[in-house]
């Protein structure tokens, strides 16, 4: 057998079989789904209480909500204590609420803190969030948060 075809094989071998054992596939960190999608808490609350809406997303780069129940007194999504995993990654743009936008699709997480007023009056309100994936791709999604009469 010749000498460098054999030290050519063993070498592609070697490479290959240390780029297996080290996790290394040759993709790029990305969501494991293509399928853009928004979910969203849709909680009921009494006056005076607070909780965390949490929003999951898929397959995203770029997220905000586009309602956050601001036309209804004594509801308040406190957009600005909002909480993501993982962190953006390609930047924040300072509007409000904010853009949030990653370098790539991830499925990510928000939490945000909502508070209701304890004279708050039962009905409902609507948050939204609309998410990307790409430049043509977009999803928006609306939820609910009800408020009793205690």
């Amino acid at each position: 057998m010749d000498r460098r075809a054999f030290l050519a094989g063993s070498s592609a071998l070697a490479v290959g079989a240390t780029a297996g054992c080290l996790g290394w596939t040759g993709a790029p960190a990305r969501s494991t789904t293509e399928s853009l999608a928004v979910e969203g808490d849709e909680p009921t609350l009494e006056p005076g209480d607070s909780a965390t809406l949490v929003v999951r997303t898929t397959a995203i780069r770029r997220c905000q909500f586009t309602a956050y129940c601001h036309e209804t007194a004594g509801v308040e999504l406190r957009l600005n204590d909002a909480r993501l995993d993982p962190e953006p990654t390609a930047g924040v743009m300072d509007s409000y609420p904010q853009i949030w936008t990653w370098k790539r699709r991830r499925d990510v997480t928000v939490t945000v803190p909502v508070d209701v007023a304890p004279d708050a009056s039962p009905g409902q309100c609507e948050y939204g969030v609309a998410a990307a994936g790409g430049d043509d791709e977009e999803v928006e999604e609306s939820f609910t948060i009800t408020v009793t009469d205690g």
